[in-house]
């Protein structure tokens, strides 16, 4: 007869199944390049589950961690990149992505430049544990990268200054960017991997 299974079922099932996806990842580079579109698409769905995100993000910050430069560009990009999630509308998927975020950016894994709006804008988030990690992570990176911040602050303040539609339209740009240096980090991937082979 047709398989039936209870909603609590079903995501249960969705949870692990794309759990056993990003461990697969974490061992196997080659694995990780031809999946990691598959994950960010996952993540970019509005109608997803937000246990199925927030299981994905804390993975993928392991993956980071593994293959950092292969991550970089995907981690990047404006609008179905990591810190897309940063403005994701479940508050838990908010939570746990500055909360990684945090800990990728301070140990030097991701690099937050050009998006440091997604998470000072966190600072006045609703939630009150997203906006206390929001500032810790701010009063951190400022302790921690005084140098770097000179550089940022400026258009960062420029940046939140804008009226939302013209800040749109400016990530819309930054998007059609970082698509294309995604394209030339995948094509710097291929040729690695081809050397290795060779």
């Amino acid at each position: 007869g047709q398989f039936k299974a209870s909603p609590g079922t079903l995501l249960a099932l969705r949870s692990s199944a794309t759990l056993c996806l990003l461990k697969l990842m974490i061992v196997n580079e080659p694995f990780c390049i031809d999946n990691l579109d598959l994950v960010f698409e996952i993540l970019t769905r509005s109608t997803e589950h937000w246990q199925v995100k927030t299981n994905l993000v804390i993975a993928l910050g392991d993956v980071a961690c593994v293959y950092a430069n292969v991550m970089e560009e995907y981690m990047s990009q404006t609008a179905t990149g990591f810190f897309a999630l940063l403005a994701d509308p479940e508050k838990r998927v908010r939570a746990v992505a500055v909360q990684v975020c945090l800990h990728l950016v301070l140990n030097d894994i991701m690099r937050v430049k050009g998006h440091l709006h997604s998470i000072v804008r966190l600072v006045a988030d609703e939630d009150p544990m997203i906006s206390s990690s929001a500032m810790l992570f701010v009063t951190n990176l400022a302790t921690k990268k005084k140098l770097e911040l000179d550089n940022i602050i400026p258009p960062l303040v420029q940046y939140l200054s804008k009226p939302l539609s013209a800040a749109a339209d400016e990530s819309a740009q930054i998007e059609a960017t970082q698509e294309g240096r995604r394209s030339q980090g995948s094509q710097r991937v291929s040729v690695t991997q081809k050397k290795k082979g060779g």
